[in-house]
């Protein structure tokens, strides 16, 4: 069954035992697994914020009222009528809008000049068509329909009536088009709703376990011990350091070399006994001469084993 290490217990094993134990509930990349939290060990505080619903909408606004009409600007030149275009493809009809309000019918036209009557026995010619009536100025726009609805299209305004036939004659001058009506002034659009509440955040998830701290790595290798050259050395009497290296600073002095060990002086190495063992025959560079093996008072020293003829055993009586 899975469990987290036991302190001082579980030597060599705590590695695998901790990432058995997260496993249950995690991926290797650390995230939670899917159902690895379920509603039923979740607090009753956290199930309440989780159950709670994002707040109604608003109700929207009223319309603002339509504003005042501008004037009407002066006619502009008529164009020529362009070559009708290909028939477009037709498109799907639109919802549609609220009912406009009714334009105001156009005045009538003025009758055309009677034509000159022509000779007897004679019926004179066909007189012009009078001038079409002038076109009612456009019905106001209306009310947009509610957000997010198209308002329906309005109703078109009825056409005014054709102007009187002329009488038989001959033809009249075509009369000038009437000018056509101001479209209606588009109503301001109705502030929009206001927003709903925003919903409440949802509860954060369970922090990850943290890993085991891993074991320290091996302690390097001591680098080799650094050359110390003579003029390194800080701090030497100045008798010593007089000389331009050690053997310089040995003459200054008075010194005798390892050389000059077993000479006038008659001064030899001296190897002592540990207590349970004689140290090996170690001596100074440059000397080959004879040796004192000292075991002090030590009644129970053996003979140095590698003691050579001329060597001098040195024991002390307590």
């Amino acid at each position: 069954m899975p469990r987290l290490p036991i302190p001082c217990q579980d030597q060599g094993k705590w590695g695998d035992i901790l990432n058995t134990y997260l496993s249950q509930a995690h991926t290797p990349s650390g995230t939670l697994k899917p159902g690895a939290v379920s509603e039923a060990t979740l607090t009753t505080q956290l199930k309440d914020r989780l159950n709670q619903t994002t707040g109604a909408t608003g109700t929207p606004g009223s319309t603002g009222p339509s504003g005042p009409a501008g004037p009407t600007g002066s006619p502009g030149v008529a164009g020529s009528v362009g070559a009708t275009g290909p028939a477009g493809a037709t498109g799907s009809p639109g919802a549609d809008g609220q009912d406009g309000t009714n334009g105001a019918t156009g005045a009538t036209g003025p009758a055309g000049p009677q034509g000159e009557p022509g000779p007897a026995s004679t019926q004179g010619a066909t007189g012009s068509t009078g001038p079409s009536g002038a076109t009612g100025p456009a019905g106001p726009q209306g009310e947009p329909g509610p957000a997010s609805t198209v308002g329906a299209t309005g109703a078109t305004g009825p056409k005014g009536d054709d102007g009187n036939d002329g009488a038989a004659g001959a033809a009249g001058a075509t009369g000038a088009t009437g000018v056509q009506g101001t479209p209606g002034v588009q109503g301001a659009t109705g502030p929009a709703g206001t927003a709903g509440a925003q919903g409440a955040t949802g509860a954060s998830g369970t922090a990850g376990i943290q890993g085991a701290t891993g074991a320290n790595g091996a302690v390097g290798a001591t680098g080799a011990a650094g050359t110390t050259t003579w003029a390194g050395i800080t701090d030497k009497p100045a008798a010593i350091a007089a000389g331009a290296n050690a053997g310089a600073a040995r003459s200054a002095v008075g010194a005798l070399g390892n050389s000059d060990l077993s000479g006038t002086w008659g001064v030899l190495p001296v190897l002592f006994w540990s207590g349970s063992a004689w140290p090996g025959r170690t001596l100074p560079s440059g000397y080959s001469g004879r040796v004192v093996w000292d075991s002090a008072d030590d009644d129970d020293a053996p003979a140095p084993s590698t003691a050579l003829d001329g060597d001098r055993w040195l024991r002390r009586v307590a």
